[in-house]
Order: C-alpha cells, then structure tokens, then sequence
C-alpha cells in the first residue's frame, strides 16, 4: 500500500509492480486521466510496462516483487525505474525509494524527517557534479541526460555558500585601498619635494571590483526563482530555504539559444573555477528547458540508481583501474609494459579475416572496480540488485551473464595474479537496507566449468547502505 502524508504527496517503491487500478487509486483518478498519468511517465523514461520486456532474466533484475501471487509473465503492470523526485506541476509531488527497502522502511522514513530520502538525494547530488566536473567545454554540457538533480540542488547550494554570479573588473581610480600604480601616478600628479624625497599626495590605485547586474548573473536570479518553484514541495522535505530573487522570467531575458549562447561565452574567458562550476550548472539547467518534451514534470533524481551505485562502491574501496602496473609496484610479463594501465590490459577481441592482417576491433571486458594491495586482488562488482533468499531458492540474484563475466574478470588478469602471488577476493557487492552484519558474506555462487580451472566461488555481499553512502559523502 503506498503511503500518502499530503494529499498531492506520494511515495512509491522503485520496481514495485503496480496494476492500473492501484495507479488509479494512488492518484485518485480515473481510468483515463489515469492513463495520461501514465503516458506522460513513460515519455519521461521513470516508468516502464513489463510487457515491453522480452527477455524475463531483465526484467526480474528491474522489478521487486513481494507478490507470490503476481503472474509476471502474463499480467501487464507498471513499474517506476527511477529513484528520486517526480513534480507534477500543480498536480503530485511523488517521492520514489530504491527497490532495496521496504515498504515499512519507507513508512518509518517518512516519521523520521526523510533521513534516508534526503541521504539519497545527497549521493545522487554528488554523482551527478561528479560528472559535471569531468565536463571540460559547453558543447559536451549539451549531451548530459536530463536528470537534474544534481544540477537544480547545487545551483542552490553554491547561491547559500558563495551568493550571486559576480565578474571581476579592474578600475583605476584615485586614493583607493588597492595596489598604487606608480608610473601611472608619476605620469599625471605633480610630486611635492621634501629633503629631497618625492611625495605624491595623490596616487592612482588598481581596484577590483564586481559587476553587478550583468546578463549572467540575471540568468543565475531567474534560475534560482525557477527552482525554487519547480522544486517546491521536494524542497521543503529536504530542508531547503526556498529563495526568489528575480520578478523576470528567463523568456524576458532572451531566448534559450541565445541565453545559451551567451553562457558559453562567459565559460570559455572565465579561469576562475567555482564560477566556471556555475556557469556550467547554468548551461545544463537551460539545455534540459530545450530538450524537456514534458515541460510539466519536473525531475529530481536518476533513472540509473545503478550507475551510483557503481560510483558509491568505487570511490568507497577504491579503484585502481586507472593506475599503471609501476605505481602498484606490480611485477608484469614484459617491461614496456610497466606504463600500461590495469584497465588497458583487459584483452579486446582479435579478428583474423581472410586476406588480411589479424587486427583488434571490439570493446573490452568493462570491470567495475578492482582495488590492488602488496598482497591481493579485489575484483568487485556492484550490482544493484534486491537479493533474497528462501528455502532452495534465491530471487534478485545476478543472473549467468553476470555470473560469466565476473569469472572472466579475474581470468583477465591472471597472468598478474600468478607472476605477483595474488590472493583473489572475487565478489559482488549488493545493496542492503538496515543490515546490522554491514559487509557479510551471505552466500557464494559458482560455476563447475571455471571451478575445474582453479577458480574460487564468488562472495555475495551485503553493504548497510547508509554506512556505504556516508563513506561516499
């Protein structure tokens, strides 16, 4: 049952299977304006319909059903594959908890203040300026994804903490505080000779000063009203101060292209970088105006709670895939090799085609993390799955693809392993919600084929997702 504490605020569990009659009870509507609900979801990509799905190992890795009675492969249901905030203009407010905690768990959120929600909105905020951060020109800025959480939240953030977009100009005038220019006061005054020594009671000074009201920093007013509006409700279960600072609109300030335009101007001949930072924030926040087809839902959050969770078990054991053999002090097959990256060394397919030269083409196997220390080797993939278990059975387990991939993960790096005496902790890691054994082996899953070749089981293990995401913050 979804838990209502306003009547325009809901919550939802991500891939919670939903009948339309429980949509149209949530939302309280009927069986057609139901549907435009529904249909205005599914364009925004946050829901999906399970008879869109073909194959059923995917889509029992997207939904967590509680449902014995649920006939997955002949009922037609809806499901949310998002985690975050939906605001329906003038409509719902609609907060969605990862498919990892249960319905009680979100109830007693909700009696807490929203600890775990606003915990949440904190690590998708932090992944999503990762991202931003490693944008270098505008252009690129364009091609984000339209999740903006990150983006509307820190455009907040940076207004509490640093205040308005300002640009520096420098000024010449006369017995200022700033540094005194003295060819140019020696130019234009007359000096005053006393024993012989030069006084100038007058000298000119260089001033910094800020420019205020200029076309930018009107952008960053008006963007940080419309925030503030659009994410009205969200704000106030966040904590947020709400902040109007401009009467105008952006269409008043000019149209999207050109404000755009202006904006990436402004970015490439500014070198300072918190305000290079704004700048960008403010360019996505205008490309997702252009490329938003819903202009009444409003997102905050990801459609890929998947990525961040990958993000949160990188950074948190740590990640050495971009580091060369020579900086782990490992022992490689051939010297020239010693500069090579651990992700470099992951073999790509090799193609013999008749008449010609043998030549590479393909992608790599793609590792999530892979942590080396003097004496061992972590292969690590995080799956954000929902893993049970029951007498002779495990439900939202990973499936014989990824089972596959992750033996070949540590056959890739064998000769590595074996020239350096690796120990191998070979591993899949899983989110957990209020899980006091925080790290725990829960079980192993092998395959005999790659068993007969040496290889170890691979661990099962939960993370307490709130220590992870406070390690992450």
């Amino acid at each position: 049952m979804d838990l209502v504490i306003k009547m325009q605020t809901l919550f939802f569990k991500e891939g919670k299977p939903y009948k339309i009659e429980e949509l149209m009870n949530s939302f309280k509507l009927d069986y057609i304006r139901a549907n435009e609900l529904i249909e205005k979801f599914l364009s925004s990509g946050v829901m999906r319909i399970s008879k869109n799905y073909s194959d059923l190992e995917l889509l029992l890795s997207d939904i967590s059903t509680d449902n014995d009675k649920l006939d997955i492969e002949k009922e037609v249901f809806y499901f949310f594959k998002y985690v975050g905030a939906i605001q329906i203009t003038g409509n719902y407010c609609i907060l969605i908890y990862p498919k990892y905690m249960s319905i009680d768990s979100i109830k007693n959120d909700v009696i807490k203040n929203f600890d775990k929600f606003k915990q949440l909105m904190d690590v998708i905020d932090k992944y999503e300026n990762k991202k931003l951060q490693k944008v270098a020109i505008a252009s690129d800025i364009f091609d984000n994804d339209d999740e903006m959480l990150g983006i509307k939240l820190s455009i907040l953030k940076d207004y509490y903490e640093n205040g308005l977009y300002s640009k520096e100009q420098e000024e010449i005038i006369l017995n200022g505080d700033g540094k005194v220019l003295w060819n140019y006061t020696v130019s234009r005054n007359d000096a005053y000779i006393l024993n012989n020594i030069p006084f100038y009671l007058d000298v000119y000074t260089l001033e910094n000063t800020h420019e205020e009201n200029n076309l930018v920093q009107l952008m960053h007013r008006a963007i940080i009203t419309n925030i503030s509006m659009e994410l009205d409700v969200l704000l106030d279960i966040l904590d947020f101060e709400k902040v109007y600072l401009s009467d105008f609109t952006l269409e008043e300030l000019g149209t999207n292209e050109m404000l755009l335009n202006i904006l990436e101007i402004e970015l490439n001949n500014q070198f300072i970088t918190v305000r290079q930072d704004i700048i960008k924030k403010l360019i996505a926040y205008l490309s997702n105006i252009s490329n938003n087809s819903n202009g009444n839902v409003t997102l905050a959050g990801t459609r890929a709670f998947n990525l961040v969770w990958e993000d949160v078990c990188s950074e948190v054991y740590g990640n050495n895939l971009d580091n060369t053999f020579e900086e782990l002090n490992l022992i490689v097959p051939s010297p020239e090799m010693s500069k090579d990256t651990l992700k470099s060394f992951v073999e790509k397919p090799m193609w013999k085609v008749r008449d010609q030269a043998p030549f590479v083409s393909g992608s790599p196997l793609k590792l999530d993390v892979l942590s080396i220390n003097s004496s061992s080797i972590n292969i690590y993939d995080a799956k954000y799955y929902n893993i049970s278990f029951y007498e002779k059975k495990v439900v939202g387990q990973p499936g014989i693809n990824d089972i596959t991939k992750q033996y070949l993960y540590e056959l890739a790096f064998e000769k590595i392993i074996s020239l350096n005496q690796l120990t191998v902790k070979n591993q899949f890691i899983m989110p957990k919600d209020d899980f006091v054994e925080d790290g725990k082996v829960v079980a192993h899953v092998q395959l005999d084929m790659f068993s007969s070749w040496g290889l170890e089981p691979i661990g099962i293990v939960l993370r307490d997702c709130q220590t992870m995401f406070n390690d992450y913050l």
